[in-house]
């Protein structure tokens, strides 16, 4: 049986526990609180590394530095834009007809 879906971090972790293949498999909301974390950081590191992230059939995180500049203001006074990333987020497919689905 999978309980409805939130939006917090906890909440994860109770619904991926409550899901009929991981009760199944009899995986610890530790185990599962480990995992998360894991693939938090992975992500995080695999992203900053290669400026691309591809969790395959479900969404795709892409970042591009983006230089520095300077503008001014509407008062005319002249600020400094640091460099910094943009970040793009796609799903896939997959997850778009998911969720386009009745």
């Amino acid at each position: 049986m999978t309980k409805k879906a939130g939006n917090n971090f906890k909440e994860l972790i109770d619904n991926i526990y409550h899901d009929d293949e991981v009760a199944d498999a009899r995986i610890t909301k530790g185990d599962i609180k480990i995992i998360l974390k894991a693939f938090h950081r992975q992500a995080l590191k695999m992203l900053k590394e290669n400026e691309e992230f591809n969790f395959w059939g479900f969404f795709k995180i892409r970042v591009k530095k983006i230089g520095g500049w300077k503008a001014k203001t509407l008062d005319d006074k002249e600020i400094e834009v640091k460099p910094f990333y943009r970040t793009y987020l796609s799903l896939s497919k997959k997850s778009k007809d998911f969720l386009n689905s009745k």
